[in-house]
């Protein structure tokens, strides 16, 4: 079964509300490794991870199989703007 995980801010704004193009979005596992993301729901077309913001600092939808996961948005020079914990796909 496949998920996508919603949430309206996945994107990548700086703290003066600008676009953080190049930031990157690292989804991970319930062991903290990145876990593998697709571009369908029927998990075949696999796509990087992490993902990387375009011009507007959006990334691209994924889908993940069932599970729980942390996602984690950091800035081109790898600082973190923000973590998701314990997110689940059913």
């Amino acid at each position: 079964m496949a998920g996508r995980l919603t949430n309206p801010t996945w994107a990548a704004i700086d703290r003066d509300g600008r676009p953080s193009v190049g930031a990157t979005l690292s989804v991970y596992d319930n062991t903290n490794a990145l876990c593998p993301i697709f571009a369908d729901t029927a998990l075949t077309v696999r796509i990087n991870n992490p993902l990387i913001a375009d011009e507007r600092g959006y990334f691209q939808d994924f889908y993940l199989a069932t599970g729980v996961y942390t996602a984690t948005i950091a800035d081109r020079n790898s600082v973190t703007i923000a973590s998701y914990p314990n997110l689940q796909v059913a």
